[in-house]
């Protein structure tokens, strides 16, 4: 996995991807194993690498911490807290439908 490196960033440099995707990595919620690959699809572009299996908790940690700088809203919602799937894809739903669906990132 590459390091991300901020001094790099161009600001034509992004892409928009599923919001519940880009929530994903600012929550670390993942209500449905099916969109990991989307999930891995957001992080091998932030970081411009391929991310491997053992190294997606940093890759999640290190773009976390992007996606709140350049959305720091994003770092104020509250999913919910519990353990049941259903609550949790509502609400990602929900949050997913509210940002308009889609999200920018840029590629770090």
């Amino acid at each position: 996995m590459a390091k991300i490196d901020k001094r790099n960033i161009q600001s034509w440099d992004e892409s928009s991807f599923d919001a519940r995707d880009v929530l994903t990595i600012c929550t670390g919620l993942i209500p449905d194993i099916h969109r990991l690959p989307d999930i891995y699809r957001v992080l091998a572009y932030m970081t411009g690498g391929v991310v491997r299996m053992n190294e997606f908790g940093a890759a999640m940690r290190e773009c976390h911490a992007y996606v709140l700088h350049d959305y720091p809203a994003l770092g104020k919602l509250r999913p919910p807290r519990t353990d049941s799937e259903e609550e949790v894809y509502q609400w990602l739903e929900e949050q997913a439908l509210r940002l308009g669906g889609i999200i920018a990132v840029k590629r770090h």
